[in-house]
């Protein structure tokens, strides 16, 4: 069941440049990336919030609990803006910080994050050398601090990461309940997309 002490904030409003038309509505096996990601994280959060950007149409969208639609504040301003957004009208104490074009992301993954978020001040897993802020929980009450790194200049999802108490979350951690790290494959380009459909096809089987 959802938790009512857990919101999803998923950023939907990029510009997709490297796909060539908007990741968010492109639909795989059946679904639309974004519901795909939305699917995942009403599993776990009973509010699930998504940011939007304001000239983009959005594919139809269901969420099991309540689903809130919210621009954007600040355009061209990077995925730290769309964050901070986001976290503005989310009433929860821990929210999951997602981006629309992760359509496997797990929610076993998204249930541990969470419970490691309320712990510290964010949770954010590492694969290889690279740090996954927009697969990651953070808590609410570091909003203020996000807003002050945005005011400054910071652009970054990653600056989740400079908040004092956040943890990185390890692969050894991770895996045990993503074993083969499908919360992190990232449909940016066409030649994302084909392996995208290939993996679909393969999980998607008896779904429905």
């Amino acid at each position: 069941m959802p938790d009512t002490n857990v919101a999803a904030v998923i950023l939907a409003g990029g510009k997709s440049s490297r796909m060539g038309r908007d990741k968010a509505s492109i639909v795989i096996g059946g679904r639309s990336m974004l519901q795909r990601v939305i699917d995942a994280a009403s599993e776990v959060a009973e509010t699930v919030v998504v940011v939007t950007a304001r000239w983009q149409a959005l594919p139809s969208m269901e969420a099991r609990g309540r689903l809130v639609l919210v621009t954007d504040e600040r355009e061209d301003a990077g995925p730290l803006a769309g964050m901070v957004t986001g976290l503005g009208v989310v009433e929860a104490p821990v929210a999951l910080l997602l981006a629309c074009d992760q359509p496997f992301v797990q929610p076993a993954l998204l249930t541990m994050l969470a419970a490691q978020a309320m712990e510290a001040a964010a949770a954010i897993p590492m694969v290889g050398r690279e740090l996954q802020p927009l697969c990651s929980a953070v808590r609410r009450d570091a909003l203020d601090t996000l807003r002050a790194m945005l005011e400054r200049g910071v652009r970054a999802a990653g600056a989740i990461a400079d908040l004092d108490g956040a943890r990185q979350v390890e692969r050894r951690e991770w895996s045990r309940v993503d074993s083969e790290g499908l919360s992190f494959v990232g449909v940016n380009t066409p030649e994302e997309l084909v392996r995208a459909e290939a993996i679909a096809a393969r999980l998607d089987v008896g779904v429905g």
